[in-house]
């Protein structure tokens, strides 16, 4: 008989350990008790995956404690941005509002954002860092690590959605696809751990990749130096494996990949 029982993520005691105050423990706790513990599933490894890449949380010190603010996820697509506001309302019951959020890194984007410290507190305790993710040493949660098949599928999809790409290459006549990261300089080392982690996920799937390094630039808001690593999947049969095992949720992604599976499933022909 199979065990159906789903992993305890983030427990009573969890959430209560960011609080120095009882009276402020349990007024979070009278509102917002149905939501714990926080268990396994496929809609928060999606939801720890897009904060992971392209999200934010407002954590940061204040004084002798904590300070837990918004949860930000951004981009110019609004279908990307409702569907994490599904995502959160499935797991979470809440709902914030989609903002325009100016000009990043890429262009200007809008935000779905969430003014919930509970939340904040819970995912943190689910494994997602607060604050600038280029300046701070994380690893992948560990209960993704260890997760079911069809929880990893879903976080890597996720993952690639938001900074994964894939694409033809003439020159080689392969297609390929890549995602990218970016830290601190003096991070490369735990880049390039993270990045592993990702490698051996893919693994699971019969997916092959490669580390590579890509660009350092000095970032204009800060002068930091930040540097960049890819993984590239470009064999055959890893794409192919992809294709089958975990996909895009975005479209236009998707369509490419069904290219690169027609490309591979009926021989070469031109782009």
């Amino acid at each position: 008989m199979k065990n159906n029982k789903k992993r305890i993520i983030v427990t009573f005691q969890d959430l209560k350990d960011t609080y120095k105050s009882a009276k402020y423990y349990n007024l979070a706790l009278s509102k917002y008790k149905n939501i714990l513990p926080l268990v396994e599933s496929e809609e928060l490894a999606k939801i720890v995956a897009g904060l992971l890449t392209d999200g934010f949380m407002d954590i940061r010190p204040r004084l002798r404690s904590t300070y837990y603010g918004y949860i930000g996820f951004f981009s110019k697509n609004e279908e990307e941005l409702k569907e994490f506001e599904n995502l959160i309302y499935i797991v979470f019951g809440i709902k914030g509002k989609i903002k325009e959020w100016g000009r990043r890194t890429f262009g200007k984007s809008k935000g779905y954002i969430i003014t919930n410290s509970v939340i904040t507190r819970i995912l943190s305790g689910a494994g997602v860092p607060g604050g600038d993710k280029v300046r701070q040493k994380y690893e992948l949660p560990a209960w993704i690590i260890n997760s079911k098949d069809k929880v990893k599928a879903s976080f890597l999809r996720q993952v690639f959605d938001c900074e994964g790409s894939i694409g033809y290459c003439k020159n080689k006549r392969k297609w390929e696809i890549r995602y990218s990261m970016f830290k601190s300089k003096k991070l490369s080392d735990n880049c390039k751990e993270f990045l592993q982690e990702i490698r051996n996920m893919l693994n699971d799937f019969g997916i092959k990749s490669a580390l590579y390094k890509k660009e350092e630039y000095i970032r204009q808001k800060d002068n930091l130096e930040v540097a960049g690593f890819f993984i590239r999947v470009d064999d055959k049969q890893s794409v192919l494996n992809y294709a089958r095992q975990i996909g895009f949720g975005i479209n236009y992604k998707q369509e490419r990949l069904n290219l690169a599976e027609k490309f591979y499933k009926s021989g070469p022909s031109e782009i």
